[in-house]
């Protein structure tokens, strides 16, 4: 034992004795002036404030020698029904005990006190940390063995250590400040890693601790849920990537990886990241030596992709589909104040938006997917009642909301094999982003819901059309509110709602501030009509399976059809009809953009897009490809899109293929055809050569640098076999 300890107890040894001979006198002169005849009431009182005015102890014979000489101690206490002075003292409360050693007289919860702080004043002062046996061995001299700790209900030292402070544990004989020990492990822990430059897969890394710790990074002792969270909370010394292996490596190594990743990236597909504004600065610079028209030039993108529909290759633009809701809400309530509601009514049925349900609700960290799965059951009956709830169906095969899913960071978050039993760890967001994961919760949560008589609807693809036919049914005979959160519902309940329903509406349980949307006072005031038209309003400015137009907001191109636009009803209208021809949707298509855009129904888009050039051009001097309408190619593509999603949203697509709608299969799941026309003129093309001489594996090569194929004008590259992977 170091003398550092010894100092200790003797200090308190000392101190113990100097307050046992002054509690002697002090109760020898406590019962002085009592009487013979105090009731057992009094003498309990007597001796319970004179304890309690020692919190450290008294001992024994100091409280023997005074009860003795006032009440004749035996006789006393056994006129009372005690053997004995130390019974009549045990009996006082329950806050009282007797520590065995020493005979000294304790308040329980004092005198684990007084322990707990030497023994962390102790710890501390050996950096941190202490043999256990040490502190065993130090306080057997000190209060006996096992600190007296089964008096005041402990097992055993350990037992004592270990429930002292959540700052303390004891791990491996040692007993450590607990940030001193995660320190220690994310130190042991960064030297494994840092042995591994090119990655540790993470199931490897944990075995590897559990050999060494009998636990798995004894992180659940240390607060941590998993090795992953442990690895996270390592202030960015770690990291964790290839969602499929999950390798840790070091932040270090990590940025090395991505640097060398990126100049891989640069050199196989620089127009990926190139901008495209510098292509289409230069074909303008051209288009004068190659004896073309700028309106026929025009007609072409002047890009790697069309960014008036496109953010990047074969990602859609993200449309703000609540500017539509908001539209239709305003105008709606300036024919009625009745269409928008700021108080919930009371409805004898709901409906539910399962999607929006799954994400409703938060999840507890190591809770089991079973409870996660009950408490949706248990939310959903009690503030809904026995509800109809109506999820989304995911199968493996492609869809055409696969764009929507790659932009949600589909497929990154491994697949989980899990039961009702399984803990949840990791981000809610994360799991749900697999629609593995997401159909395995479903099918729990449709147990859950079930037992609690919920009506459940799984729908084998999107569910949006299936959750308001069955709100629709519903308001037949009951009045029914739909909840969910998105637009495309809304839209939905205008076009399918019958105004002979007993009361139909729709809102979002997570706004503080109520907007309930009356689906049938808001479809008399709008019309049939319009709320048909809707459709194609909503699927031409952007919806999941659609992409928003640059500068083409919802709101404006709702105003149009709200003011009477004729040709944007007259193309609204061609659109609800089934078995339309591509050529016939691509004409009313074009003529819908060209107003979307300002123009005349029949301008052509190619001579609107040279129009606004020469506009923007007089304004000011840096012309970039998003600020002009989407070529002819392009945008008959994107409206083929459009007519197919709302031939999904009316029922009739069922003898059509989405590839003959804008659609192509590429590695087992639907991406957009951006357009089939080049992205300039073969002889402008031509011009833009790259007179390479290393056949063009570099990122010099301005070929690739802008996306395209080298040309016969590109010369050198030619003559051998040229790497460009644009030919």
């Amino acid at each position: 034992m170091n003398i550092h300890l010894k100092n200790i107890f003797q200090d308190e040894q000392s101190s113990n004795k100097k307050r046992h001979q002054e509690a002697q006198k002090e109760m020898a002169s406590a019962f002085s002036y009592g009487y013979d005849d105090d009731s057992l009431e009094d003498q309990k009182e007597n001796l319970l404030d004179l304890i309690d005015s020692y919190p450290h102890g008294i001992a024994l014979k100091c409280i023997h020698a005074a009860y003795g000489s006032k009440y004749e101690e035996d006789l006393q206490v056994r006129k009372y029904g005690y053997d004995s002075v130390r019974q009549f003292i045990e009996s006082l409360s329950d806050d009282l005990g007797i520590c065995e050693v020493g005979g000294e007289v304790f308040v329980k919860g004092k005198a684990v006190q007084n322990q707990k702080k030497n023994l962390l004043k102790l710890i501390e002062s050996t950096s941190g940390c202490m043999p256990l046996k040490s502190i065993h061995g130090a306080y057997g001299s000190m209060y006996g063995e096992n600190l007296a700790v089964r008096k005041h209900g402990y097992d055993s030292v350990q037992d004592f250590i270990e429930r002292m402070s959540d700052d303390f544990l004891i791990d491996d004989g040692q007993v450590f400040v607990k940030a001193g020990l995660i320190e220690q492990k994310k130190r042991k822990l960064f030297a494994m890693v840092q042995r591994h430059p090119n990655g540790i897969p993470l199931h490897l890394l944990s075995s590897k601790f559990w050999e060494m710790y009998k636990e798995e990074l004894g992180i659940k002792k240390l607060g941590f849920s998993s090795a992953r969270d442990f690895i996270e909370n390592m202030n960015n010394e770690l990291c964790i990537i290839d969602q499929e292996s999950q390798l840790v490596m070091t932040k270090l190594c990590e940025i090395e990886r991505r640097q060398k990743v990126l100049g891989k990236n640069i050199i196989r597909d620089r127009c990926q990241i190139i901008n495209p504004a510098l292509l289409f600065q230069r074909c303008l610079v051209l288009w004068k030596t190659g004896n073309l028209s700028l309106e026929d030039v025009m007609s072409y993108e002047l890009s790697t992709f069309p960014p008036a529909l496109f953010e990047a290759k074969e990602i859609f633009r993200k449309a703000d589909k609540s500017q539509l809701a908001h539209a239709v809400a305003e105008f709606s309530s300036k024919q009625s104040n009745k269409t928008v509601m700021d108080s919930i009514p009371l409805t004898e049925h709901y409906v539910l938006d399962g999607g929006s349900l799954v994400h409703r609700l938060p999840w507890k960290m190591g809770d089991s997917y079973g409870a996660i799965a009950r408490s949706y059951g248990n939310f959903t009956k009690r503030h809904y009642g026995k509800a109809t709830v109506v999820f989304d169906g995911y199968s493996e095969g492609p869809s055409i909301k696969d764009n929507t899913h790659q932009r949600r960071g589909q497929n990154t978050y491994p697949i989980v094999c899990f039961d009702a039993k399984t803990e949840f760890v990791g981000r809610k967001d994360d799991f749900l982003s697999r629609s593995c994961n997401k159909q395995g919760l479903i099918d729990l949560v449709t147990e859950e819901l079930q037992k609690k008589g919920c009506t459940v609807i799984n729908a084998s693809g999107d569910a949006d059309v299936d959750i308001v036919k069955a709100a629709i049914k519903s308001s037949q005979h009951q009045s029914t509110t739909l909840i969910g959160e998105d637009t495309d519902l809304l839209i939905l309940l205008l076009y399918y709602c019958e105004t002979n329903n007993r009361g139909l509406y729709f809102r979002s349980d997570k706004s503080t501030v109520p907007t309930v949307y009356d689906v049938s006072e808001m479809k008399q005031v709008l019309g049939s009509a319009m709320c048909s038209q809707l459709l194609f309003i909503h699927a031409f400015t952007g919806c999941d399976t659609t992409s928003c137009i640059f500068r083409v907001g919802k709101k404006s191109a709702f105003q149009k059809l709200a003011n009477g636009e004729s040709t944007i009803q007259t193309c609204a209208n061609a659109f609800l009809l089934p078995k339309q021809a591509n050529n016939v949707i691509e004409d009313h298509g074009s003529k819908a953009m060209a107003v979307m855009f300002g123009g005349k129904s029949t301008d052509s888009l190619a001579s609107l897009r040279y129009n606004l050039l020469m506009k923007i051009v007089s304004a000011k001097s840096f012309v970039t490809p998003d600020d002009l309408p989407p070529t002819e190619s392009s945008t008959k593509y994107h409206c083929l899109r459009v007519y197919y999603q709302i031939m999904v949203w009316i029922g009739k697509e069922s003898d059509m293929n989405a590839v003959d709608w804008g659609w192509k299969l590429k590695h087992n799941r639907f991406v957009p055809v951006m357009t089939k026309k080049t992205a300039a003129p073969e002889s402008l093309l031509q011009m833009v050569y790259c007179n390479c001489t290393t056949a063009c594996r570099t990122p010099q090569c301005s070929c690739r640098q802008y996306g395209l194929p080298c040309m016969p004008a590109c010369g050198p590259c030619q003559f051998e076999n040229c790497e460009n992977p644009h030919n």
